[in-house]
């Protein structure tokens, strides 16, 4: 494993003062920091990700592992849900994993995103943390080949929802005038 010096920062939450205020809100302590820092830590992520029990023991975890002010590694459940983003685990974009940490800045997310990169590849491979993107790569272009090549191509993933004939890449590909007949009478078996 080609490990990542632990890195420090000023917590986005608070800021670097420990205190949340809020123009609604009396002030409140910071629940995500320490001492108005946030620190990146890849090994004890990794260790926050992985089960510890049971018969998946030593295996990335099916759920999401706490959140900082639940007593959880700050950063394990943005690496958790990106990971499962990327390894095609869930497919739909991980739009709030920012939200597991503050909403970072760039530096934050980059060191974040280092430890999802380093992390994913150990326990599922360089190829498989493509599969996410590939996906999606294939739903917005419609180019298939890599995303059936990983085995998350249209083909693949079951996307014939009732049947055959519903699903809308055979509607995609079918001539206008067959089209036109299934509208004017949709009961008709191939």
């Amino acid at each position: 494993m080609s490990s990542i010096q632990p890195q420090t920062f000023i917590c986005p939450d608070c800021q670097g003062t420990t205190e949340l205020v809020s123009q609604f809100y009396p002030t409140a302590p910071c629940r995500l920091c320490v001492g108005g820092k946030v620190t990146v830590d890849q090994s004890a992520i990794k260790a926050a990700l992985l089960s510890t029990r049971g018969a998946n023991e030593g295996r990335f975890r099916r759920s999401r592992p706490a959140l900082p002010y639940d007593g959880g590694v700050y950063g394990a459940a943005y690496c958790w849900r990106m990971i499962r983003f990327d390894t095609g685990a869930d497919m739909t974009m991980p739009m709030n994993a920012a939200l597991y940490v503050g909403i970072p800045g760039k530096e934050i997310t980059a060191a974040l995103d280092a430890a999802v990169a380093v992390i994913g590849a150990e326990l599922f491979g360089k190829t498989a943390m493509l599969r996410g993107s590939a996906r999606w790569h294939a739903a917005m272009t419609g180019d298939y080949r890599l995303a059936d090549v990983l085995g998350v191509g249209a083909g693949t993933v079951g996307s014939d929802i009732g049947g055959p004939r519903e699903s809308p890449e055979y509607w995609s590909e079918q001539p206008a005038a067959e089209l036109a007949a299934a509208l004017i009478s949709p009961d008709v078996e191939d």
